[in-house]
C-alpha cells in the first residue's frame, strides 16, 4: 500500500490493489500507475496530490454548490418552492458534472467547496429566517444543511447508483475527465480511453468481489 504525503506529512489519500482512497473517504478506482500509463508526463507537471485533490473537489461538488443555490433561492423564493428546485439541480449536477469539468471551472469549484463559504452562506440565511420568525423554513434549511454539508445525500445516491452500475461510477468518470482535460491543456496525448475505463470498470467490481469484466 503506498502512501502520497501532503505539505502536513499526513497521508491525503493511500493506493491499494483496488483503487486510491483518500482521506476523505472517497475511492477512484485506478492506479498512479495506470495515470501516468495513460497520460505520461502529466503528473511531472501537475502532482498526483493535485490531480486527486482537483477530481476530489468535482467528486463532492454537488453537495456545496446545491446547498449554496439553496439557500440563495429561499430570498427570493419560498423555502418549499427554493428546495423542491435545488433538488432537481443536485440530481442534474451530480450526475451530470464530469461534462463540466475543466481546469477554470477548477477552481470555481474549489472556491465553492471551501468550509467557511458554505457556512457564511448558510449560517447567514438561517439567521435570517429564525430572526424573521419563518420556524418551518428554518427547520427545512437545517435539514437541507446536515444532509449536503455532510455529503449524506450524495452517499445515498451514490450507493443506488452504484449497486445498478454497469460502467464506472461517479468518481471514476470526473477523475478521467481531469486527466483528459489537463492532459489536452498540455497538449499531452492520452492513450486508450476505452482500455482505461475498462481497467477501472474489473477494479471496480473487484473491490465489491465480482468476477465480471467489461470484455
Amino acid at each position: 500500500m503506498k502512501r502520497n504525503i501532503n505539505q502536513d506529512n499526513k497521508p491525503y489519500f493511500v493506493e491499494t490493489p483496488v483503487g486510491i482512497f483518500t482521506m476523505k473517504g472517497n475511492w477512484f478506482h485506478t492506479s498512479l500507475q495506470k495515470i501516468k500509463q495513460y497520460a505520461p508526463g502529466l503528473t511531472d507537471i501537475y502532482s498526483q496530490e493535485k490531480l486527486i485533490k482537483d477530481a476530489e473537489a468535482w467528486a463532492k461538488s454537488a453537495d456545496s454548490v446545491t446547498l449554496i443555490l439553496f439557500m440563495g433561492l429561499t430570498y427570493f423564493l419560498d423555502a418549499y418552492i427554493a428546495g423542491a428546485v435545488a433538488l432537481g439541480f443536485f440530481v442534474f449536477w451530480h450526475f451530470n458534472k464530469s461534462a463540466f469539468v475543466n481546469y477554470t471551472a477548477t477552481k470555481i469549484i474549489k472556491l465553492l467547496n471551501y468550509e467557511f463559504v458554505v457556512i457564511l452562506v448558510s449560517v447567514a440565511v438561517l439567521s435570517v429566517k429564525g430572526m424573521n420568525g419563518e420556524y418551518a423554513q428554518l427547520i427545512l434549511g437545517f435539514i437541507y444543511f446536515f444532509f449536503l454539508k455532510f455529503g449524506w445525500l450524495r452517499k445515498m445516491v451514490d450507493k443506488w447508483y452504484d449497486s445498478r452500475n454497469k460502467v464506472v461510477t461517479l468518481n471514476d468518470r470526473v477523475l478521467k475527465m481531469i486527466i483528459l482535460q489537463y492532459a489536452y491543456r498540455e497538449g499531452i496525448t492520452v492513450g486508450d480511453i476505452k482500455n482505461w475505463e475498462s481497467d477501472i470498470y474489473d477494479l471496480y467490481h473487484g473491490k465489491k468481489g465480482g468476477k465480471k469484466s467489461k470484455n
